[in-house]
């Protein structure tokens, strides 16, 4: 039987085969990498979300274990998260919401967080979160009360980071209810004696208008047993 030669063969030196665009992907555990990349020690990490606490205009941040020190709890009274702003900017990575917004809403506080590293740095800490927060949402016209749960191994394994999906939950509360956003993070990876050591940072006062500096040179050591309270006012 007489073979024909495969149309490919016939194909001229150098015809393009394939054209078009590819976008980039990544896996779930990008999430994983940027944590152990982006923060360097549990004592940063911490300092991280105090900072969160601070840009969010709360006059506060409490810091506490529980759960015989396998929970670290973070909290604060500031403006709270909308479920725009937990889309648009928590669970967005590489977000330029505090590029493009330098100063506070309420205090016009010079941010200080930097490179999204908030969250990065609640998965540095331990591998559950629990996010709750209570903001006014003026889009809603309410005050909403946001709760969503992160398993950090589960995100981990996601194929493509779009499948590293998390689920929350919106509810309307009354509007007396006070704003404010508590993090709690289980499954610590390692020992609270991090929470014993210096924070860096520095907390000025001045009616919560005067801007923080953050270098560990002159800031007051502050030691965690069970609960730190860090006055912003």
């Amino acid at each position: 039987m007489k073979k024909w030669p495969n149309s490919k063969s016939l194909m001229p030196a150098n015809s393009i085969l394939d054209s078009g665009s590819i976008p980039f992907q990544t896996e779930g555990r990008l999430l994983q990498e940027l944590g152990l990349r982006l923060v360097a020690s549990p004592e940063v990490a911490l300092l991280e979300l105090i900072k969160n606490a601070y840009d969010a205009d709360s006059a506060s941040c409490e810091v506490s274990l529980a759960d015989k020190d396998s929970t670290v709890i973070i909290k604060d009274v500031g403006h709270g998260m909308t479920i725009h702003d937990f889309r648009s900017k928590w669970m967005r990575i590489a977000t330029s919401s505090k590029i493009n917004q330098q100063f506070s809403p309420k205090y016009k506080r010079r941010l200080t967080g930097a490179k999204g590293i908030g969250r990065f740095a609640v998965r540095y800490l331990g591998d559950h979160l629990t996010i709750d927060s209570v903001a006014y949402d003026d889009q809603r016209g309410c005050t909403t009360r946001l709760t969503a749960k992160f398993d950090w191994l589960e995100l981990d394994d996601a194929q493509n980071i779009e499948d590293a999906k998390v689920k929350y939950e919106l509810v309307r509360v009354d509007d007396a209810t006070p704003t404010g956003t508590t993090l709690v993070v289980k499954k610590l990876k390692s020992t609270t004696e991090f929470t014993k050591n210096q924070v860096s940072g520095q907390i000025c006062c001045a009616s919560c208008r005067r801007s923080v500096d953050w270098s560990a040179a002159n800031f007051p050591t502050l030691w965690l047993v069970q609960k730190m309270i860090l006055d912003f006012r």
